[in-house]
């Protein structure tokens, strides 16, 4: 089967673990015209969200795969919506990232009789780097960031207590931002944090690596409706993906995959620096990061793309 895979940003982040398991299983083109020839493939690939991309293939009469990685009306509050209905209920196959996003969409719409939900677990290929050397007492966090707790996605106000609670601890602060805004650059270099350029996705697990601990989790400030929902990749990008054990904060339902296992959710801010201090050489075998890959999950995108058949 040939699929099409249309998406507004050719940077996909994290996804494009989804695309390269799709490619397992069927020829997926991934090329920038995809979109202006819809009628050259037998299904499309679409990521979902708060994009339109599923109507230009509603338009050509093709079935189309949804890759629901967020879902934009439990983000924002205020309930469902007809953009986001049409674009869920005329789908041939669904992908979710988490139980949560499932419960949720299952109470407001009808789902494809396909619905899978495949966590964004890392690939077993992209574990096989040499770890760079370690630097003591580090905290690193690779991905989006504000600076106001007004914003929508105010939860991500990690500059407001839960950075400085790291910092209070003794423990070095590094970022990757998913987002450079020069302002919200500014607000986390003002409280000491090393803030770092992008790193391809290829390169961001051996990147990672150099430091002591990764940090998941969310700032009690801003709407929690998606903290409480959301599967992030970085519940697995620091443990497995880099070898490195997480720091976790009302991180939802996403800590308890990894508390005890490759990391801690602390209980409070004001424990921060007790489990990190517990968290310093905490083992991460290689058995255990290989039982955490995605490539176990190639039964479901077979059933996805047959959905399409």
């Amino acid at each position: 089967m040939r699929i099409g895979y249309i998406t507004s940003n050719r940077r996909v982040g994290s996804r494009y673990k989804y695309v390269e398991m799709f490619s397992r299983v069927a020829d997926v083109d991934t090329s920038i015209e995809t979109k202006n020839h819809p009628g050259d493939y037998d299904a499309i690939l679409v990521t979902g969200d708060k994009h339109t991309h599923h109507r230009i293939a509603m338009a050509a009469g093709i079935p189309y795969i949804l890759i629901e990685n967020d879902v934009a009306s439990l983000r924002r509050g205020g309930g469902p919506d007809d953009a986001e209905r049409e674009m869920v209920e005329n789908a041939a196959a669904l992908l979710l990232t988490s139980e949560g996003h499932h419960e949720y969409l299952a109470r407001h719409y009808r789902l494809p009789d396909v619905t899978e939900i495949v966590h964004l677990r890392p690939l077993l290929k992209d574990l096989c780097f040499d770890p760079l050397p370690k630097r003591p007492r580090t905290v690193v966090y690779a991905g989006g960031i504000v600076h106001r707790v007004s914003s929508r996605i105010g939860y991500r106000t990690y500059n407001v207590d839960l950075f400085p609670a790291i910092a209070r601890a003794g423990w070095e602060i590094h970022v990757y931002p998913s987002w450079r805004d020069p302002a919200r650059i500014r607000a986390y270099e003002d409280i000491g944090c090393i803030i770092h350029d992008h790193v391809p996705q290829a390169a961001l697990y051996r990147e990672l690596s150099q430091y002591a601990v990764g940090f998941q989790g969310y700032s009690v400030r801003g709407p929690q409706s998606y903290v409480s929902q959301c599967m992030p990749n970085k519940t697995w990008e620091y443990g497995i993906g880099a070898g490195i054990p997480t720091l976790g904060f009302n991180t939802g339902r996403s800590g308890a995959y990894y508390d005890g296992r490759w990391g801690l959710v602390a209980p409070s801010l004001e424990a921060f620096g007790e489990t990190l201090d517990k968290l310093k050489g905490w083992e991460i075998t290689e058995e255990l990061r290989r039982s955490e890959v995605m490539d176990q999950d190639l039964p479901a995108f077979e059933r996805l793309v047959a959905a399409c058949g």
